[in-house]
């Protein structure tokens, strides 16, 4: 109910309650997950608070956390309320219907020294159906927690304001790439956090938990781009443009290093790619079509009966089905162009991402 993520919601369940509600903002896990859920997708020119990294995405809140019977003012996290919920934004729950809306990354901001082959098997049941999953490294300062130590997962270190490594990140050859998770306890005051969303306003926390996030929306923000990327061209475009940190290369600290969104985001849409005939192609009189077509295999079309004056072309495809063409994630390009009568017109198109 958080008036920075109003209208973000998608679906959603309770798996540490097992009810259809996945709110918890009256519970100790609240703003824990509230907070990562607002550096995702907090609303941008709203004037309130805060702007998540792709505000504009829609967030499936699958809640793994329930009240401990024994302190009221812990957040329980159960292994298999995870593998629960794993299981359904994958699909492949035993008795709840797939998402509406199928996620394009699952964010973990959890984590446990101990590893689990039943949750490593239902994170890569999650990569194998096409989602890509980022999980925290943990504040230990030490070995990296799981399921982030997994290896199908984008596994995210913290850094803080000075891009040093935070002081409580974990480390290890599994680290995959780092992100700002702030650092108070370095520098000693509440703003060197992370500000983001809590129930009933907003607050500054630190860890690995709040770099994650930052990474998740990254890939949304990839995919708004390329609806056609797999996980494993999500980790080669994250890793291929992150800034090196620290020694030369990929090291234990900061993996292949600190996430560029810009880079990441420009290396996915340049790697769209359509088909020939998933091309539509259309004649259109303001915004009125006059006739369309659909580009043959090997890449020419044919539009006929166009009667005599100025038209815009456009051809572009649609890969959501929604009639438009040309939205974020599809190729696109339309010009003006003149009928006359005076023998056939070969017009070449050439389609840009968008």
């Amino acid at each position: 109910t958080h008036e920075d993520l109003d209208g973000i919601w998608t679906d959603g369940h309770d798996f540490g309650d097992h009810d259809g509600d996945p709110d918890a903002a009256a519970g100790p896990c609240g703003p824990h997950g509230t907070h990562v859920a607002g550096t995702v997708a907090a609303a941008t020119d709203n004037g309130l608070g805060v702007a998540g990294v792709a505000s504009g995405v829609r967030v499936l809140p699958a809640k793994v956390g329930t009240i401990d019977p024994n302190d009221a003012t812990n957040c329980l996290l159960s292994g298999a309320a995870l593998i629960d919920a794993l299981h359904y934004v994958a699909g492949a729950h035993a008795t709840l219907p797939p998402p509406s809306t199928r996620p394009a990354v699952v964010n973990l901001s959890l984590g446990s020294a101990a590893s689990s082959f039943f949750v490593e098997e239902a994170v890569s049941l999650v990569v194998e159906s096409g989602i890509s999953v980022v999980a925290a490294t943990g504040n230990d300062d030490g070995p990296v927690a799981f399921p982030a130590a997994h290896a199908s997962t984008i596994a995210v270190g913290a850094v803080d304001h000075n891009l040093d490594r935070a002081s409580y990140s974990n480390f290890g050859n599994e680290v995959t790439v780092v992100a700002p998770g702030g650092d108070q306890n370095r520098h000693g005051t509440l703003d060197a956090g992370v500000l983001s969303t809590v129930p009933g306003g907003y607050a500054y926390f630190q860890g690995t938990s709040m770099a994650a996030p930052h990474v998740a929306g990254l890939v949304g923000l990839m995919h708004s781009v390329n609806r056609d990327l797999r996980p494993a061209d999500v980790r080669t475009l994250l890793t291929s443009t992150a800034t090196d940190l620290g020694i030369t290369g990929r090291d234990t600290w900061y993996g292949y290093g600190l996430i560029d969104a810009n880079a990441a985001v420009v290396a996915a849409q340049d790697a769209l790619q359509a088909d020939a005939a998933d091309v539509i192609v259309r004649i259109k009189d303001g915004t009125d079509v006059v006739a369309t077509t659909t580009a043959r295999t090997d890449g020419t079309y044919r539009i006929e009966s166009v009667p005599m004056g100025s038209f815009t072309l456009e051809a572009g495809t649609d890969v959501d089905g929604d009639g438009v063409l040309g939205e974020g994630g599809e190729f696109h390009h339309a010009e003006v162009v003149n009928v006359v009568y005076d023998g056939d017109v070969e017009r070449h198109v050439i389609l840009e991402p968008r």
